[in-house]
């Protein structure tokens, strides 16, 4: 039985006007994001709206294998594009060898002004809205995984306790990446902005929906009861 909620929701509008490109290896990053939760709670199925403001300061960003020195060596960051604070913007740039790379990190709270860290429950919906110009390179991922747990101490935590990812890699469309497989939006690559939402339907399963198009009764990864703690971008 579904229960008729009147969701009152909130997205801010994203521009991006900068490609990001890398030179070789992985790189996990997004260009513009803007994101929202909802969390439908109690027996009453009252819904709660939660935006998240996207200001660089509301995260832990870590970077790979930036500020090597020299001319043209690589480098990677995140910053909010025109002092707009509603967006958080990443690129990495690499001209040669090493991988570069650049993820932000946030704990789920109960509100966007803090309160108290809360996992995704039963029911609850996230949705967070993006934009890239280009794929990435050959070997490049841009992505947002959705975590249990909250590591954030380097990059390489991007995807510790990964449980659903939504990705794109270097040909083809957004994808999403779970126990049950990758699943494709046909289509749906980069060039436009692009909405993503997950709907946790039991502690091991969830929905997706990239764009226009519905992925359903999807596993999460890792084989436990699943806790969403955290995002990383």
């Amino acid at each position: 039985m579904q229960n008729k909620i009147n969701l009152d929701t909130h997205n801010e509008l994203i521009t991006v006007s900068e490609p990001w490109h890398r030179g070789s290896g992985f790189t996990w990053m997004l260009l513009a994001l803007a994101g929202v939760v909802f969390f439908l709670t109690g027996a009453v199925a009252k819904a709660e709206t939660f935006s998240y403001n996207m200001s660089t300061g509301n995260f832990t960003t870590r970077t790979q294998n930036t500020g090597l020195g020299g001319n043209g060596d690589p480098y990677a960051g995140a910053t909010n594009p025109g002092g707009n604070t509603s967006e958080i913007q990443h690129w990495a740039n690499s001209t040669w060898g090493p991988e570069v790379a650049v993820a932000s990190f946030r704990t789920l709270t109960g509100s966007a002004a803090g309160g108290t860290a809360r996992d995704l429950k039963v029911g609850d919906v996230f949705t967070i809205t993006g934009s890239v110009a280009t794929n990435p390179n050959a070997g490049g991922t841009i992505g947002i995984s959705l975590n249990d747990g909250t590591s954030s101490s380097s990059f390489s935590n991007y995807n510790s306790g990964s449980l659903a990812q939504f990705v794109l890699f270097d040909g083809g469309a957004w994808k999403v990446n779970s126990n049950s497989g990758i699943s494709e939006a046909t289509g749906l690559g980069s060039g436009a902005d692009r909405t993503f939402t997950l709907k946790v339907t039991s502690d091991r399963t969830f929905n997706a929906t990239i764009g226009n198009q519905n992925f359903y009764d999807l596993t999460f990864s890792g084989g436990n009861a699943a806790t969403i703690d955290s995002i990383a971008l």
